[in-house]
């Protein structure tokens, strides 16, 4: 009994696995669809026309085949030419009983017609196409009905105003969500923009504050020696020595005012710098509007970090994050594990793409991932970043923390 339950099972399963590679494959050759759809009208309406079956009648009405075949084989080309479509349709069924005196076997074909108009064309034709169809088709097929029953008379135009309307919902539904996708498109290259004009401007901070800070700092103390030396031992030194430090005074103070010139057009402006314990939160929730879905996982007990840890180990998660946007692309999965350990912070990214398969450049030749290893490196700490299967990529930052007087690490 349990084998048979099973071999059924795994029979429906495979079945519903082949019909929807087939529904899927049918949705990607919609001209093929649309063939079908006609070929199976046509064998619908051929039986009808007398001359197969019971009480057929030989030779068959040629008329009427080649209105019938008119009728339903353009519904092959409908989302080509919807309008026209629908004009030709309605013109076999309008001018079908003037040709052969007999009733039109159906009109199936004329509200398929009638709501590809709806679906598919702009409002103001399909309100001009429809509205012609809805007039002039029922009221042709006026004389085939019974006009002693008004419900037989109004039911071909309520049907066809039926259809009209739902072709028209699914053109608004369509069009709605096509304008969602754009939308969100738009708001995640916004959001993506953002967060790589953040990187960028922190890297282009961070230059400019190491100019500032280090390069400034060992040319004034050139200058400042140099120029205690030839002062203080002015009646000692040579002309030509004197004359050389006066130069080197000279040659310093021109660099630290053209240095001042080049931080005034990088435009620096003195903003805090973020840090890991108060902006992560926003972080993650730029990245994760930008289309990251992104797992934060914390081990250990959190501690309060120092400014020289904090901006840093903010700036590793921020270029990782902005790293796995760029090449993981913005549906991949990414996470983020803070383990704190007694005089270590260790922050750890891994992305998983969307879709597996190799990165279409190596991402650790960027200066992103230098500059963060920089950053690191000063802290005395350690960066180690490499691929990971399939196609993810991973970054693990280790960044010491100094000890307290009581021995744990961080401060409160």
């Amino acid at each position: 009994m349990r084998r048979t339950l099973l071999g059924r099972s795994v029979t429906v399963a495979r079945l519903s696995r082949s019909a929807a590679r087939w529904w899927a494959w049918l949705g990607r050759h919609p001209d093929v669809t649309d063939t079908v759809l006609a070929l199976f009208l046509l064998a619908l309406a051929v039986p009808r026309l007398g001359f197969i079956g019971v009480g057929a009648r030989w030779p068959p009405d040629t008329v009427a085949v080649l209105l019938v075949v008119a009728g339903t084989a353009p519904l092959a080309l409908r989302r080509r030419r919807p309008a026209t479509v629908l004009a030709v349709v309605s013109l076999v069924t309008v001018l079908h009983r003037p040709l052969t005196g007999t009733a039109v076997p159906d009109f199936l074909a004329v509200l398929i017609a009638v709501w590809t108009v709806g679906a598919l064309c702009p409002p103001a034709v399909a309100r001009t196409a429809n509205g012609v169809a809805l007039v002039v088709v029922p009221t042709a097929l006026l004389p085939g009905l019974d006009v002693a029953h008004p419900e037989e008379v109004l039911r071909n135009y309520v049907l066809f105003a039926i259809v009209w309307a739902l072709g028209n919902q699914h053109r608004r539904g369509a069009e709605a969500r096509v304008a969602a996708v754009r939308e969100r498109e738009a708001r995640l290259n916004q959001q993506r923009e953002s967060l790589v004009r953040e990187a960028a401007a922190a890297e282009r901070l961070r230059l400019a504050r190491d100019l500032h800070d280090v390069v400034a700092h060992h040319v004034t103390l050139m200058v400042v020696q140099a120029d205690t030396t030839r002062r203080g031992e002015a009646s000692t030194l040579s002309p030509r020595t004197a004359r050389t430090l006066e130069s080197v005074c000279a040659t310093g103070r021109q660099a630290m005012t053209e240095m001042r010139r080049l931080l005034a057009v990088i435009d620096v402006t003195p903003t805090p710098q973020p840090v890991l314990d108060v902006d992560l939160a926003g972080l993650l929730d730029r990245t994760r509007a930008a289309g990251l879905s992104v797992d934060l996982r914390t081990r250990g007990v959190p501690v309060p970090l120092p400014p020289t840890v904090a901006a840093p180990a903010y700036r590793v998660v921020q270029e990782a994050l902005t790293n796995a946007l760029r090449h993981a692309g913005p549906q991949a999965r990414v996470g983020l594990t803070l383990a704190y350990d007694p005089g270590r912070l260790t922050i750890r990214v891994v992305d998983e793409p969307a879709v597996p398969g190799p990165r279409p450049a190596d991402p650790g030749v960027g200066r992103g991932l230098a500059g963060m290893r920089d950053r690191v490196t000063q802290l005395g700490g350690t960066v180690r970043t490499g691929p990971t299967p399939p196609g993810g990529f991973e970054v693990v930052a280790h960044l010491p923390l100094p000890a307290t007087p009581d021995g744990d690490a961080g401060h409160g």
